[in-house]
């Protein structure tokens, strides 16, 4: 690809398409701020303060980051300061068969956090190579 495709592509991108619009949300991955360690109240200020129009709410260390009462205090923050939430947890990936079952739970209460707080999507960390992979043993693909 050339700089000239390269351009002429992102141009295309940019522009409305026959009068087709798209809204694009400027926001932040709040995993960039951690080193403030700010509480997820202090992250939305800063969001407002920046004019933003999306907040991920990633490894949040906030006390009552498995509250459900926080949920709803995280929740009614996003509606009143306008601001389109996302949210997930960390790895659900097991190291061994057995943990297979935590993996889930764990899975499990972050959909639930998530969708409690308003976010659309549940973000969660997977390795991406076959190293990782608990040993499960052969697979017989023609059981059901």
């Amino acid at each position: 690809m050339t700089r000239r495709t390269f351009l002429g592509s992102s141009l295309a991108l940019a522009l409305p398409s026959f009068g087709a619009s798209r809204e694009w949300r400027l926001g932040i991955n709040t995993y960039c701020l951690r080193f403030e360690r700010w509480n997820d109240r202090q992250l939305f200020d800063y969001c407002v303060k920046q004019k933003l129009d999306a907040i991920f709410l990633q490894d949040s260390i906030d006390p009552g980051l498995m509250d459900p009462k926080h949920w709803a205090e995280v929740r009614a923050w996003s509606r009143d300061t306008g601001l389109h939430i996302e949210t997930g947890g960390g790895g659900i990936l097991p190291k061994s068969v057995d943990l297979i079952p935590k993996s889930v739970a764990t899975l499990s209460k972050n959909i639930e956090r998530a969708a409690a707080m308003g976010s659309p999507i549940v973000r969660a960390l997977l390795a991406g190579d076959r190293y990782s992979m608990p040993d499960a043993g052969p697979v017989n693909y023609t059981e059901h």
